[in-house]
């Protein structure tokens, strides 16, 4: 299932059609090895303005939960990132996989979704849908809700994916940048979660600064 902190695995994602057109088999790498958030991050930071893991991360460790990518990788070009999807694990994703769960069980895991990027180059081929499709039928194995972070803009590519706008409480532990929103599978169990204390200065400095980013999500054609 999933890797183990600090290590990432790869797979070979059969040959499929998709929106009729035929695919050919894609290697997909997914963890979050130092190589594969490096290369991932790079691959990000060519588009969007600089991303900062360290500091993402720094605001994800408060509550506990760990980074992890999928990427499409170009065997034609090495270990060279053909897409990416970046996210994060919430909840205890070490223990044996639950997905299996009785009805009217609560949910403690969460895969949560802050990047879904293909650069012009390799789009075209549904890598990113490809991508998300692994991402969603491991959580689904891990007995893991899905969650993802969206800027305005990008919130109609997760609509059209099924996702739908989460108002729940959960907010205020999972969407901790100012300028996105929360979205979240229907098919969802309800979530048992803390709510992080708010921390001296709230509204000050650091808020300032996490404007200038441009956290969330963007899907650039599959």
């Amino acid at each position: 299932l999933f890797a183990a902190a600090g290590e990432a695995r790869r797979l070979v994602l059969p040959a499929v059609v998709m929106h009729h057109r035929s695919l050919p088999a894609m290697v997909v790498e997914h963890g979050s090895s130092l190589s594969l958030i490096s290369r991932g991050t790079r691959l990000l930071n060519a588009e969007f303005s600089e991303i900062d893991p360290d500091k993402d991360w720094k605001k994800w460790a408060k509550i506990g939960a760990q980074p992890y990518f999928w990427a499409a990788i170009d065997t034609e070009k090495g270990d060279e990132v053909a897409a990416v999807l970046r996210a994060v694990l919430d909840g205890d994703f070490a223990s044996a996989p639950r997905a299996a769960e009785p009805d009217g069980a609560m949910c403690e895991r969460r895969v949560v979704v802050d990047y879904l990027f293909t650069p012009t180059a390799m789009q075209g081929r549904c890598l990113a849908s490809r991508l998300l499709g692994h991402a969603l039928a491991l959580a689904a194995r891990s007995g893991a809700n899905v969650f993802a972070l969206a800027l305005e803009d990008s919130c109609p590519f997760w609509l059209a994916k099924g996702f739908v706008l989460e108002e729940g409480d959960i907010n205020k532990r999972l969407n901790v940048f100012p300028d996105t929103h929360l979205l979240r599978l229907p098919s969802n169990r309800p979530d048992r979660f803390e709510i992080p204390p708010e921390e001296p200065g709230t509204g000050g400095d650091d808020e300032d600064e996490d404007e200038e980013d441009e956290e969330g999500d963007e899907e650039e054609g599959d």
